[in-house]
């Protein structure tokens, strides 16, 4: 088969060889790249977080790459602190995803998401990133109001009239538009991922990392 996939993750499998997790518009696969670790095999890149690659896999159940062409690559960018850690965090959740979702609709968006990190500020693509996923784990946080006053509160899920932030249209905005990174509002990017953090945490029971390089 002839698929086009995303490097989530690998790990060494015997002594030469790795298993690599790469997501699809089928879902992950878990593909065997034999003799990858030898880099007279030119399977190196097929082996690196975030690669996109066009590969042939074999058809068995326990698939192994034939061969594969490099699509794209994060490898240029990672030397910016604040990609890598907006980076790590999007590979972190996508381990998490679970199978029985449009796999064919998220991919893209996936793709997409990897290559506007390197544009826009990773930050704020992390976060509606983080935001639009809620989807994908079926969980609808309660943003509806007829109060402009009213708070967002990540640990309840709803807007409360007494505690919260004040990122309620926010949360709003970055949950059912669709448009271009730049046209969605700025905001304090630490304190809405953390708002998301804490939301993950309660409603999803996913602990997504701290900022790591981020300052605070």
């Amino acid at each position: 088969m002839k698929i086009e996939g995303i490097v989530i993750s690998s790990v060494d499998y015997k002594e030469t060889s790795k298993l690599v997790n790469l997501y699809t518009e089928l879902g992950m696969l878990c593909v065997k790249a034999l003799g990858s670790k030898k880099i007279k095999n030119n399977l190196l890149g097929f082996t690196q977080t975030g690669n996109i690659v066009l590969s042939i896999l074999t058809d068995n159940k326990y698939k192994e790459v034939i061969e594969f062409e490099l699509i794209d690559s994060m490898y240029m960018y990672l030397n910016d602190i604040n990609i890598i850690d907006s980076f790590s965090k999007i590979i972190d959740l996508m381990n998490s995803i679970p199978e029985d979702i449009n796999h064919k609709r998220l991919y893209p968006y996936l793709k997409k998401t990897l290559n506007d990190i390197k544009i826009y500020n990773p930050k704020k693509v992390l976060c509606i990133f983080l935001i639009k996923m809620l989807y994908v784990f079926g969980v609808n946080p309660n943003l509806e109001t007829k109060n402009n006053e009213m708070y967002f509160d990540p640990i309840k899920g709803h807007a409360s009239e007494l505690t919260g932030s004040n990122n309620l249209k926010i949360w709003k905005e970055y949950y059912y538009d669709k448009k271009d990174i730049d046209s969605y509002t700025d905001c304090d990017f630490n304190n809405l991922y953390n708002e998301i953090k804490l939301y993950y945490n309660y409603h999803i029971d996913i602990n997504i990392k701290l900022w790591g390089y981020y300052e605070k």
